[in-house]
């Protein structure tokens, strides 16, 4: 789906985490209705840093891929 392929993740204990570098699309769901998402940041989340729109992202990732 993506230049650099599909990961998944069962990150089903508490004790679980994950690192995402930049330029990495993210989907997640919740399996559990008491499950919480913590997030560790360098900056203060803003939208506008961010795409939203998953065939953007994947043309995103070709034009850094062409740019080498």
């Amino acid at each position: 789906r993506f230049p650099g392929g599909e990961m998944v993740f069962d990150l089903n204990s508490p004790r679980h985490g994950i690192y995402l570098p930049a330029l990495t699309w993210l989907e997640f769901s919740v399996s559990l209705p008491d499950t919480v998402c913590a997030v560790l940041a360098s900056e203060i989340y803003d939208p506008t840093d961010y795409v939203h729109d998953a065939k953007a992202f994947a043309a995103l990732c070709t034009d850094v891929v062409r740019a080498g």
